[in-house]
């Protein structure tokens, strides 16, 4: 079963990463703002607009909808820097640490 609110905040470290907002990633996914935002709070389960967003971060929707498929795993990160790696560790750390991520 899949976890929607995960996926959410998968997806709400990837657009920080980027520093992007909610309103620049609805215009490069080709979706609309209160998508992102259900997507975002994990209330948005349709794969079209899931896949939209990862596809605008060369993300494999595999890895965002099961972060276990270590294959897909791998290829997000590689796509990745080293100094967007450490902020993505950082940011998942933040949200370990409070429970959530703001913006």
């Amino acid at each position: 079963m899949i976890d929607y609110s995960r996926v959410g905040y998968r997806i709400k470290i990837f657009r920080r990463l980027a520093d992007m907002t909610r309103e620049e990633l609805a215009a490069k996914a080709g979706i609309d703002y209160f998508t992102v935002c259900a997507i975002e709070r994990g209330t948005c389960e349709k794969y079209e607009s899931i896949d939209a967003v990862c596809r605008v971060f060369d993300m494999e929707t595999d890895y965002v909808l099961d972060p276990s498929n270590k294959a897909a795993e791998n290829k997000a990160w590689s796509n990745m820097s080293p100094e967007e790696v450490e902020k993505a560790n950082a940011l998942i750390e933040k949200f370990i640490k409070y429970g959530g991520l703001t913006k």
